[in-house]
């Protein structure tokens, strides 16, 4: 079977010379710019209709107010690559993309066939979302205030457009999610794969949780990969977890709540009958101390003995939780449990002999 070749683009903004093509694309070198590049694949439509996926990044520092400007030059690109499947927009250490910026230029998006978006912003973006009919595959992660605040938020109904999402992935605040989710959104049927994180934290007294568990309700007959990077309550892992054939399960307790994930894990899982978990990550706090994890060997042998139990699993992965600037740092503290603690630490003996235990770090985000 012959498959056309495909290349992925990395772009800047036109006054930040960082294109990168994969090696065998024969783009010239003065291609710096988006300008030179826009003229390139005007005079080369063959390669135009190879290009696949798109990750335009926005630097480091900008405001909200110039996003615009910073954004604006992605869409005469995108007028010229056809065949684009996939469209990232990465703005790190930064939430915010204009919705006039976004929004005007629109029907640029909506004529293509795109399956995978990803923005660090929701607001009036979701009216274009919903118009990619085809979308397979969303992620919406923010970073900053605006990930927390975000003020006028406008999700439009869904009833005309319902794209076939089958992976969503959403990191942002209370406020942001909880709109998100609510409505329309409660709507959406079929997903395989789901990761929420409330990036300001969630008390379980509130209305986010209710909504969370309608949406996984929803979904509960076809999801099979499920990411909770939050302290969710005991009640909640109980009555919907079980309930679930997940393939594969990620979750996140905030720092001092270790011991009672291990108790809820454990309990949630005992005695289910043919249980299809396959995967279980377990990311702890970069802080944990090593008496913590002395105090909780009890509790981690306790659910190593249930995992080890069940005929499915084939991994447990436990990653601890770093900042960009602290995995570049060997040693924080000695009183903090490293890699290497979890590697040789006994609770973990049998997974370990069984070769079905993995340790490592995770950078967030």
């Amino acid at each position: 079977m012959y498959c056309s070749p495909s290349f992925d683009i990395i772009l800047g903004p036109a006054y930040v010379p960082v294109y990168n093509f994969l090696s065998f694309l024969p783009v010239p070198r003065r291609t710096r710019t988006i300008d030179n590049f826009i003229d390139f694949v005007s005079d080369n439509s063959q390669l135009a209709d190879m290009a696949k996926n798109l990750r335009y990044r926005v630097p480091i520092g900008t405001t909200f107010f110039g996003v615009d400007t910073c954004v604006d030059p992605i869409f005469p690109v995108l007028r010229h690559l056809h065949k684009l499947r996939s469209l990232s927009i990465d703005a790190e250490h930064f939430c915010g993309i204009g919705p006039d910026a976004t929004l005007s230029q629109s029907d640029t998006v909506t004529r293509l066939d795109l399956r995978h978006v990803g923005f660090p912003h929701v607001g009036k973006m979701m009216e274009l979302i919903s118009c990619v009919s085809m979308l397979e595959d969303l992620t919406l992660i923010g970073y900053g205030t605006n990930a927390v605040f975000e003020e006028d938020i406008d999700i439009p109904s869904l009833d005309t457009v319902q794209p076939p999402l089958r992976r969503l992935v959403v990191h942002m605040g209370y406020t942001v999610i909880a709109s998100l989710i609510n409505g329309s959104w409660l709507r959406i049927n079929g997903l395989h794969h789901l990761d929420i994180h409330f990036v300001d934290g969630l008390s379980e007294d509130e209305d986010g949780i209710h909504s969370l568990t309608e949406l996984i309700d929803s979904n509960a007959s076809t999801l099979q990969s499920l990411c909770l990077l939050d302290r969710l309550p005991r009640d909640f892992f109980m009555s919907r977890i079980p309930t679930i054939r997940l393939h594969s399960l990620e979750v996140y307790p905030f720092r001092g709540a270790v011991l009672e994930l291990l108790t809820v894990l454990h309990d949630a899982f005992d005695g289910i009958v043919d249980n299809t978990l396959e995967k279980i990550t377990i990311i702890i706090d970069g802080y944990y101390l090593l008496y913590e994890l002395g105090e909780h060997s009890a509790a981690w042998e306790r659910l190593q003995r249930l995992l080890c139990s069940l005929p499915r699993l084939r991994m447990l992965n436990v990653l601890l939780m770093t900042m960009p600037y602290e995995s570049m740092i060997t040693d924080l503290s000695s009183s903090y449990v490293t890699v290497a603690d979890l590697e040789v630490h006994a609770a973990f003996s049998e997974l370990r002999e069984k070769g079905r235990m993995t340790v490592g770090q995770k950078v967030y985000p």
